[in-house]
C-alpha cells in the first residue's frame, strides 16, 4: 500500500526529452547545433554521440526532418504561400527548402500539396448546400442541432467558397 518516493517523484527530462522539447518550440527560428546544446546543458560533441546512439542521426539531419515534416502538414492543411511555409519553417532560403524537402519525399512541395491536401468531401458539399438555409431560417431545427450545425458552418463554408474559387469540385470527391 505504500508507494517509494522514488516511484512517485518526477522523472528527469533526458537529453532526448529536452531537444525535443525545446525543437518543437524553436522549429521556426535558425537552431544552430550548438543553441541546441547550450540549452541542453551539454557539449556539441556529447549531443552529437547521443543523437547518432538514439536515433542513429547528427542533430542536424534531426532538425531538417522536423522541418520537413512541419511543411508537410502546413502544405496538407493551409493555403500558405510555400514561402510563408519556409518561414515558418525556420529557413530563409525558399530554393535550399524546396531541394531538401524534394530530396527527402521525392516529390516537389507543390505536388505534394496536390496530392495530399484536404479536399471537402460530398458530404461537406451537401452540408454547404443546406447549411445557409438552416442560417436563413428556411429549415428550423430544435435543440442542439442547430448550434452544432452552426457552429460548423464557419468551417465548411469556408472549405467550400475556397474550392469553388480553384475551379470547382473534381468528379470523384
Amino acid at each position: 500500500p505504500y508507494v517509494s518516493d522514488a516511484l512517485m517523484a518526477k522523472p528527469r527530462h533526458s537529453l532526448s526529452e529536452k531537444a525535443e522539447h525545446f525543437l518543437q518550440h524553436e522549429l521556426h527560428r535558425e537552431i544552430s547545433v550548438g543553441r541546441l546544446a547550450d540549452h541542453c546543458g551539454t557539449s556539441e560533441r556529447s549531443l552529437l554521440r547521443h543523437f547518432r546512439s538514439h536515433l542513429g542521426v547528427t542533430p542536424v539531419a534531426h532538425i531538417q526532418h522536423l522541418r520537413v515534416e512541419r511543411a508537410k502538414a502546413l502544405l496538407e492543411t493551409t493555403h500558405l504561400s510555400f514561402d510563408e511555409i519556409v518561414e515558418r519553417c525556420g529557413y530563409s532560403d525558399s530554393a535550399s527548402f524546396r531541394k531538401l524537402f524534394k530530396r527527402a519525399t521525392a516529390i516537389t512541395p507543390g505536388d505534394y500539396r496536390e496530392r495530399y491536401r484536404l479536399r471537402p468531401t460530398l458530404s461537406a458539399l451537401a452540408w454547404g448546400a443546406l447549411l445557409p438555409l438552416l442560417c436563413l431560417g428556411a429549415l428550423p431545427l430544435t435543440g442542439g442541432w442547430s448550434l452544432l450545425l452552426l457552429g460548423l458552418y464557419p468551417v465548411l463554408w469556408l472549405r467550400i467558397a475556397r474550392r469553388r474559387r480553384r475551379g470547382g469540385a473534381a468528379a470523384g470527391d
